[in-house]
Formats: structure tokens, C-alpha cells, sequence
């Protein structure tokens, strides 16, 4: 009891407190909170972007220090900010961003991960913009624009920047030697063929590895010399070409240094041209403008070559010497007043038809008997793509960079300022005109003589402002006059089609006047075209597209592999409720095709031994009734059910042919590991045994096309299925139908199969 009472006493000595010894103790406690009060108060406390108004501010207003009033500015240097300006390059305002030195600056340096062409500015305006084999090049206008692209392909002429495209100079003796281990037999002759004969490009000529006959890609020969060749080839291929150009020489290291020099030697050349491609029945019709609008008058186009004054007249490709090069070298003066050309070109035909049909029947002789005659050609500009000149290179982004001031917004005017300027600009000639009067009556009463000598001071004033007038029109003019040298050269290509569709020609252009050249042709009226609209015009042309119709070579894995990652990207963006669920509709293979895992499933353990090259077979696809195929589509066996489904519909109705047969979809699979789905994890009902590499509707046909790959495996089956069901129910087209081959063509994204006729290649 005692210890508790103690215990207590304790407990409550330490409830008391002395009030004037807590104060004394906490004092400057208390003094520090009372000044941060103050401080508060006044807002001296404060960051510069809480200083200002609520309906001022913004989310990012104190990372922006020129978003901020200049009176409150000062305020911005706390020492958070200053730890970031240390760490960190200062943030320059848009007006100091828009200087031409600047944009320069950050052009080259943006151009260097990915790189530019000199008409990326323009493109990235105008189309969407995609990384292909590290450049950026446009893909498809924004505006919907497939049917506007084949009619002015059909009747008009389209553009393309092929710029990416690079240069193989090969020089020496052992050339032929070098080619005739990597081309066939066919293609060697085509090569020694252009050799003895003038100065011309050849067609796409497949090249091969050496080791293992392996395909590169194709490309483009120009002999400039007997022993000097120039290669044109597509930028997926230059790596191969260099290893094999380098294996080459290591031949001829014991030699010395004289002898190898006369051996083989070879030069790789890209970034120092610009190749537009033009496409159309007009093209040539438009070059003709091009040269007028940059300076050169008729006189000058008809001397400068003997095919260049027949371009207004003869506008067909084919009528010129095929794969044929010229050049062009002149100095250019574009003034701001273009020429351009009429607007229906048909009807200026029709009109003007019975004056020039002497004309024209003279042009066609001549280009006959040039094309009996053709002299060689030095081509100049192939020998300055080889170095770089700085000069040039920064004159590529130069014409684009806009006015320092143009994120200005203009001065409003209010209507009583408007009023108040017109009514003194009118009392202002009032006066003059008053005081001219006052002028001429004093003049009146001047003497005879006097006014004699006023009048020849007049008049000699007047002449010396005439003339100092027409100097300085005459140096107006010459500034607006944009001189410089232009290197053009023209290849004429021809096209495979008997109606020549995709005929056209190409332009090299030198360095720095790209851009230049691409303006006018716009202005022109060209249609400004991408790569998906290209590769259209090129398939309905009835050629092959490089990578996309070469599935076995090194530039299509890397092709498939941005495109992959792209796709993947693309399909995990959206939510789970809007992807497509690949596993329910049985679709093994949805982003990329795999001729691997066909070839292992499907063939014999005898038949894997054999290569890969021969196991493939290119073919044509064209749709029988609806259906437009995709890129990427399933190629597929049919079934005795499917011509059965097909007749039955012929009996109905002739113009509805829809899905010949739908694959079924699995309800119970689990959403979650849906997603990308395993080959092995699938089974479709119709046998997959080959990929489309293109596929669309075809404006021209009027069908859905494609083009692709099957297994040679196959193809016997394919034609006895085709054979044995005969689907045709007329006597008279029994026996045009008879030696043709069906399949069945799957998009990966649906379940519906549609009946196709199949064409070898």
C-alpha cells in the first residue's frame, strides 16, 4: 500500500508544469513558426508558377520557365531548379527554336538514327511516315486516296521518292569473272549483251551467293565503261554485296598494289542523289513542263536532246529506246510565275490533233531512226554521286525552313480603327491634291522662261527614276530567280503488260536540288504517292516487289521482323475485348508466314532433306467470286465439299459466290492465353501449304489478286482435286476451265474461305 501511494505522489509532481520555464525552453520554437506564418502571408514563400492567377495556370507551367510572366520570372531560380539546369540543357523558347540555324541543327540531328530524304519534310506533312531498312520513307497519303493513285496511274502520272535505293561501283578486269559465279546462265548473257551495246540499264537480274546458291535480291546493271560497272540495288542487299565484293579480293592479296588496282575494286554510294520514280501515260508530257518551269525555253529544250523535244508530243515510254539513258545538264532559273500544264490534256489532243499530226508522224521517224543510231553518252552525274559535298548536303533542308516569326499571330483590327484610318487617309488626299493646284497656279504666273527650265529638270528627274526603277525590277527579278546547276538523268522504263500499265520513267537527280525538282512535279499536278500504293502499281504491272515476293532471302527476315514487332505492338494496344482471339477462330499463323513449320509437319522425312529453294513455287491468285485476299493469307487444299457448295451456288446465282467454307470457332478457350498463339496448339480443317506475300482488290480487273508461294509438294494434288471436280455447268466453257487449278484463300483475321484460280509463275 505504502509503494502505491509513492507511486501516485510521483505521477502527479510530473502533471504540473511551470508555464514561465516551458516558454523560456520553447522560445525560439515558437519564434521560428511565427516567422514562416509571416512568411506565408506575403507569399514570399512561394514557387514563380503558384504566383500566378488559378485561370492562368497550367500542368506543366514550372517546367516551361517562357510560359511564365516576365515580372515573376526572376523567381524561377530556386535551387531544384538550378540542381536541374545543371543536369540538364536550358529549355529554348519556340521563337529562339525557329531560326533557320537551329532547325538546320536539329534536322541533321534528328536524320542521323533514321535517316532522311531530302523530301521528308514534305512527305511528313502529308503521309504517314514508317522505318524501312533504317530510313524513313512515306507509307499512304492521309487522305484515302487508292482509287485517286491507279487513275492517275491509268490515264495520268504518279510520283514516288525512291531515294533509299544505293550505288555498287565495280571497277576493273575480273568483273565479268566476279559476275558469272553469282548470275545464271540467262542473266550472265543479258550482262555481256549490255556490255558490247551503248550506254543502257538492264531489267531486274536475280543475284546468287556463291557457297551455298543462296538469292540476294535483284538488281539493276548500268555499264558505264567496258570495265566499270554500276549497281543498283535495293538497301536490304548491300551488306551481302559487300561481303561477297570483299571475299573476291582477298584472292588477289599476295599480288601487289598495281595489280590488284586493275583486278577489282569497288565503291559502295548512297545519300548523294535524289531517284524519283514517275508512272503514268503522261509522264513524259510532264517532264517536258519540269524543264520549262526550271528555266529553259523552247529553243533550249529542243537543242538540249534529241529525245527531249519529242516529250511533248510522244508521251508513250514504249516509243523511246528501251531501258535507255540520257542526261541532262543545265543551269536552272525558277521564277515564282510556273507554267503549268492544261488541265484536260485528251481534249487539247482532239483540238489541236489535225495541226500537229505532221508533228507527230515526224517525232515517231526520228525516234526510229535514234533508236538505230543510239551514240554513247557520257554521264557525268554518276561520277559526282561518289563524293559528298557539305555545300549541297546543307542546302537539302533550306527551301523548307519557315519564317522565325510565322507562330505569331497577326494584329486584330477593330471596325472603328478601320474607319478612322480610311477617313484620314482621305482628308490627307484632299490636301495634297489642294496644294497641287495652289502649285500650278503659281507656276502659271511665273514667266515663260522659268517655266521652260522647270520642265527640262522634270523631265531628266523623271528619266534618271525610270531608269533607277528598271534596275531595280531587273534586281527583284534576279532575286527571285533560284540559279543553280541541275544533273539530271532519265531512265526509261518499260513495262511487262501489253497495255503498259506502270510504264514510266525514273529520274536521278544530284544532290541539293531534290527538293527543288519534287515542288515542281507537284505543282505539276504528279500524284504524290507511298510505298503500299508503289507496290500496288508494280504488282498490277505483273512484276515482282522486293522483299515482300522473296520469302528466301536475308532482306525479307529483316523486312518480317519490323514488320513483327510492329504488328505485335499494334495488337497489344488494344483492349482485350476488341482483339481478334486467334485461337478461336483456328488462325496459327496471324502475323508472319512460316514455311519452316509446313515444310516440318506436313512433308516426309525424304522430302525434308531436299532444299528450300526447290521445295517453293511462285503463283498468281485470283479471286473466283468475293473475297478480297490480304497480305499474309492462308493458302489452303479444297475439299470434294467445297466444289459441291460452289455448283450449288452457280445454280442459284452466278454474281453472289460468297465463303465456300468456315472454319469453326472454339467458344470454351480461355481468353487469357489467346493472345499470340503457338502453330503446334492449332488445327485448321483445310491444309495450309503456302502464304500470300501481297494481296488486294484489283481496280484494274475489277477482282481481289495476289501473289505468293505454295510447296511443290502439292501441286499434284491441287491439280487432281481441281481435275476431278469438274465445276462448270455450260458445254462451251468445259473446256477452257479444264486445265486450271483451285485452292482456297483464308485471311488470318477471319474464318471464312474463298475459292481462288491458281496461276504458276
Amino acid at each position: 500500500m505504502q509503494d502505491n501511494q509513492a507511486n501516485s505522489d510521483i505521477v502527479i509532481e510530473d502533471r504540473h508544469i511551470n508555464v514561465s520555464q516551458f516558454l523560456e525552453a520553447r522560445s525560439s520554437e515558437i519564434g521560428y513558426f511565427t516567422q514562416q506564418l509571416n512568411s506565408k502571408k506575403n507569399g514570399s514563400n512561394k514557387l514563380a508558377y503558384q504566383m500566378v492567377k488559378k485561370h492562368l495556370r497550367r500542368r506543366a507551367m514550372s517546367h516551361n520557365r517562357y510560359r511564365i510572366p516576365s515580372r515573376i520570372r526572376n523567381r524561377m531560380n530556386v535551387q531544384e531548379l538550378d540542381v536541374i539546369e545543371k543536369t540538364q540543357d536550358p529549355i529554348k523558347c519556340r521563337k529562339h527554336l525557329r531560326k533557320p540555324k537551329l532547325l538546320m541543327n536539329s534536322y541533321i540531328r534528328r536524320s542521323r538514327s533514321d535517316k532522311w530524304m531530302e523530301t521528308h519534310l514534305w512527305h511528313a506533312k502529308r503521309m504517314r511516315m514508317i522505318k524501312y531498312f533504317q530510313y524513313k520513307i512515306a507509307r499512304t497519303p492521309n487522305e484515302k486516296g487508292d482509287r485517286a493513285c491507279f487513275r492517275f496511274a491509268n490515264h495520268d502520272c504518279t510520283v514516288y521518292d525512291r531515294s533509299y535505293y544505293e550505288f555498287i561501283f565495280i571497277q576493273g578486269s575480273k568483273i565479268l569473272e566476279f559476275m558469272a559465279s553469282h548470275l545464271q546462265q540467262k542473266d550472265y548473257k543479258i550482262l555481256i549483251q549490255n556490255q558490247k551495246k551503248n550506254f543502257k540499264i538492264s531489267d531486274n537480274l536475280d543475284v546468287y551467293k556463291n557457297e551455298l546458291n543462296t538469292l540476294i535480291g535483284p538488281a539493276k546493271f548500268i555499264w558505264k565503261t567496258e570495265q566499270e560497272l554500276v549497281v543498283f540495288i535495293h538497301p536490304g542487299c548491300v551488306s551481302e554485296w559487300i561481303q561477297i565484293l570483299t571475299l573476291y579480293a582477298k584472292k588477289f592479296e599476295n599480288q601487289t598494289d598495281e595489280q590488284k588496282g586493275g583486278l577489282l575494286d569497288f565503291q559502295h554510294v548512297k545519300d548523294n542523289y535524289n531517284i524519283f520514280d514517275l508512272s503514268g501515260p503522261l509522264c513524259l508530257y510532264k517532264v517536258h513542263y519540269l524543264l520549262a518551269n526550271l528555266g529553259l525555253s523552247e529553243e533550249q529544250i529542243n537543242n538540249i536532246h534529241p529525245l527531249v523535244r519529242h516529250f511533248k508530243n510522244v508521251n508513250d515510254a514504249a516509243n523511246y529506246p528501251k531501258n535507255h539513258i540520257i542526261q541532262l545538264k543545265f543551269q536552272a532559273n525558277v521564277s515564282k510565275k510556273l507554267i503549268k500544264p492544261p488541265f484536260d490534256f485528251s481534249q487539247v489532243c482532239v483540238e489541236e490533233n489535225p495541226l500537229n499530226q505532221d508533228q507527230l508522224n515526224q517525232s515517231l521517224v526520228d525516234l526510229i531512226t535514234y533508236s538505230k543510231q543510239v551514240k554513247q553518252e557520257n554521264i557525268s552525274l554518276l561520277e559526282n554521286i561518289k563524293e559528298i559535298k557539305q555545300s549541297d548536303y546543307a542546302v537539302r533542308f533550306k527551301t523548307v525552313t519557315r519564317n522565325r516569326y510565322t507562330h505569331k499571330k497577326k494584329n486584330k483590327i477593330s471596325k472603328k480603327q478601320k474607319t478612322n484610318a480610311l477617313s484620314q487617309v482621305k482628308i490627307e488626299e484632299k490636301k495634297k491634291y489642294e496644294d497641287q493646284k495652289q502649285q500650278q497656279q503659281q507656276q502659271q504666273l511665273n514667266q515663260t522662261e522659268q517655266i521652260q527650265e522647270e520642265s527640262k529638270i522634270q523631265t531628266e528627274e523623271v528619266e534618271a527614276q525610270s531608269n533607277n526603277s528598271i534596275q531595280l525590277e531587273e534586281i527583284k527579278f534576279a532575286k527571285d530567280l533560284v540559279e543553280s546547276e541541275i544533273h539530271l538523268m532519265i531512265i526509261f522504263n518499260n513495262s511487262k503488260q501489253h497495255k503498259a500499265f506502270g510504264q514510266g520513267v525514273t529520274l536521278v537527280v544530284n544532290q541539293g536540288r531534290g527538293i527543288l525538282v519534287w515542288r515542281l512535279l507537284s505543282f505539276i499536278a504528279c500524284k504524290a504517292i507511298g510505298l503500299s500504293e508503289y507496290n500496288n502499281i508494280i504488282e498490277e504491272s505483273g512484276q515482282k516487289v522486293f522483299p515482300n515476293d522473296y520469302p528466301l532471302t536475308q532482306a525479307y527476315s529483316t523486312l518480317n521482323k519490323e514488320l513483327l514487332e510492329a504488328k505485335v505492338t499494334k495488337h497489344f494496344l488494344k483492349p482485350k475485348g476488341k482483339r481478334v482471339n486467334y485461337m478461336k477462330i483456328n488462325s496459327p499463323f496471324p502475323f508472319k508466314p512460316n514455311f519452316d513449320y509446313i515444310l516440318s509437319k506436313y512433308l516426309e522425312s525424304e522430302d525434308k532433306i531436299i532444299a528450300q529453294q526447290e521445295d517453293l513455287q511462285d503463283v498468281r491468285v485470283i479471286m473466283v467470286g468475293r473475297g478480297k485476299p490480304d497480305t499474309n493469307s492462308y493458302i489452303c487444299l479444297p475439299e470434294p465439299e467445297d466444289f459441291k457448295k460452289y455448283q450449288d451456288m452457280l445454280l442459284k446465282d452466278k454474281s453472289r459466290v460468297y465463303s465456300i467454307h468456315d472454319e469453326p470457332s472454339y467458344v470454351k478457350v480461355a481468353s487469357k492465353s489467346l493472345d499470340i498463339p503457338e502453330p503446334s496448339q492449332i488445327s485448321t480443317t483445310r491444309k495450309i501449304i503456302g502464304f500470300l506475300s501481297f494481296g488486294d482488290f484489283s481496280f484494274k480487273s475489277g477482282v481481289g489478286k495476289g501473289r505468293g508461294q505454295i510447296i511443290k509438294y502439292y501441286l499434284d494434288a491441287l491439280k487432281a482435286k481441281s481435275q476431278g471436280n469438274n465445276m462448270e455447268i455450260e458445254d462451251k466453257q468445259k473446256n477452257k476451265k479444264q486445265n486450271e487449278i483451285f485452292c482456297l484463300i483464308r485471311n488470318p483475321t477471319s474464318r471464312k474461305y474463298y475459292l481462288a484460280n491458281l496461276y504458276l509463275i
